[in-house]
């Protein structure tokens, strides 16, 4: 979504759209311990993964007409969702090896988080790649192969390389472009987010 076609946000913009994510994982997590040693660690997970599957779902229902501000509630969720998973998974790791082995048992905890992060990340931005282009490409019906690849980097986030892309244009086929592209890109982000929510949810259940 900071790609010049949705929102036209800078990265500067598009980080400080994230930080009501970031904010209710912060809150939460100061809170979380209490309630985690109150309860045990199994029910703020649980909790953690609904919200973090809510929130994407929200998220996903964004359109084309959607504003920043149509983004906070599912973003909110998902930060309080991390708040609620990230501590009680790491204190439960700790708790469960032997006097001495914490250490070892928080590195394997933070590792897997960071691999399990990087995986994530390749995957949403495979589904979006592929979405979005195929998406796009049904919309530009008639045009030249090598032109269709040339617009597809539109989707790439890269606002430069958009930018040169619909250079060549006339003003009408620009906008008619810019259009059709928007559409993909929300439809997208839309397909992406809609399957890390079923993934979250999924996660809930066999928690």
């Amino acid at each position: 979504l900071q790609s010049f076609v949705v929102f036209d946000f800078s990265p500067l913009e598009t980080g400080a759209a994230l930080l009501p994510m970031s904010f209710a994982m912060f809150a939460v997590s100061l809170a979380v311990g209490p309630i985690a040693q109150w309860v045990g660690p199994r029910g703020p997970v649980v909790l953690g993964f609904l919200a973090i599957g809510l929130g994407f779902l929200l998220v996903s229902q964004i359109g084309q007409e959607s504003g920043v501000e149509d983004l906070i509630p599912g973003f909110l969720l998902i930060g309080a969702g991390q708040g609620f998973v990230t501590g009680p998974t790491s204190s439960a790791a700790v708790a469960s090896v032997p006097e001495g082995d914490e250490g070892e048992a928080s590195g394997v905890v933070n590792m897997g988080r960071y691999l399990g992060g990087s995986i994530g990340v390749t995957i949403c931005g495979l589904i979006y790649l592929n979405t979005g282009i195929s998406k796009l490409n049904e919309r530009l019906m008639g045009m030249g192969k090598a032109e269709e690849d040339r617009l597809d980097t539109v989707l790439s986030g890269a606002a430069d390389s958009a930018r040169e892309a619909v250079a060549p244009l006339g003003p009408g086929a620009r906008e008619r472009f810019v259009v059709e592209a928007r559409d993909a890109a929300v439809d997208a982000f839309a397909a992406t987010n809609r399957v890390l929510a079923v993934i979250a949810l999924a996660t809930a259940l066999v928690s």
